[in-house]
């Protein structure tokens, strides 16, 4: 492999790696949106979701989780 390739394979996983990044951060506020969004309802509201108050962070990331 000569030097050309390798420097340009080197750049091709430092731009993949940034752009999971990009999209992990992205993913991660507008969770953090829902989260807020969730905690200012009320607790009759949040039953009528079938969510408990400290449930929240579970719910929200339930995707993330094995049940």
């Amino acid at each position: 492999m000569n030097t050309t390739s390798h420097i340009s394979e080197l750049v091709g996983r430092l731009a993949a790696i940034l752009r999971q990044a990009i999209e992990t951060q992205a993913q991660s506020a507008s969770r953090r949106g829902l989260i807020e969004k969730l905690e200012s309802k009320s607790d009759a509201e949040l039953s009528q979701l079938g969510v408990k108050r400290e449930e929240i962070g579970q719910y929200v990331f339930r995707d993330l989780f094995y049940a």
